[in-house]
């Protein structure tokens, strides 16, 4: 059990495959939303994980969680999906009173335009550096998504199709950002 009060990113593995076999995306929100009880139990106020998102989605999200919702209408491939089964999940009886400790704290990898992939702006990637910083100084709980394809001492942003747009010092910045808040 992590301590309750890491300020800092607790790593968090979450495979999307184990032996050979595809863990389904309500299967991985299964194991997150667990963990997000479990230290919600021990005493966490609010408890996010790490989501790989494309600029529209940061930009939703944040604003969803200003707004005081919860429930941000994610959509879309890997990490979205898992995102979209958690948000359906907490409207279940076993979940629903995680709706105001879980969230999703988006980092900006990259943007869509006209349904193309592209390099996401500057600012947007470090808004949501910034937001991230600020939830865990805020005294929130972040778990640091990983799978079974993540490096030792990294996180699961930014690969997939933003690996191929995300420019070389917004690599850089988030990197640096994981290296010095991520607990080993």
């Amino acid at each position: 059990m992590p301590s309750l009060k890491p300020n800092g990113i607790v790593p968090f593995q979450v495979d999307f495959k184990k032996n050979g076999i595809d863990v389904s995306s309500k299967e991985q929100a299964i194991i997150i939303l667990d963990e997000v009880a479990k230290l919600h139990a021990h005493g966490a106020k609010t408890v996010g994980i790490t989501y790989s998102a494309n600029q529209s989605q940061t930009d939703k999200i944040l604003d969803t969680y200003r707004k005081g919702d919860w429930q941000t209408g994610t959509i879309g491939s890997n990490q979205a999906s898992v995102i979209f089964e958690i948000e359906k999940l907490l409207t279940e009886t076993k979940y629903q009173h995680l709706q105001g400790v879980y969230r999703t704290i988006p980092i900006t990898t990259m943007k869509y335009s006209n349904g193309r992939a592209m390099t996401a702006d500057d600012p947007s990637v470090q808004k949501s550096i910034e937001h991230a910083s600020e939830f865990m100084a805020n005294g929130g709980m972040l778990l640091g998504w990983r799978n079974q394809s993540t490096p030792q001492g990294h996180l699961a942003i930014g690969g997939g199709v933003a690996a191929n747009v995300q420019t070389l010092d917004q690599k850089h910045i988030i990197n640096k950002w994981v290296q010095s808040h991520l607990l080993q």
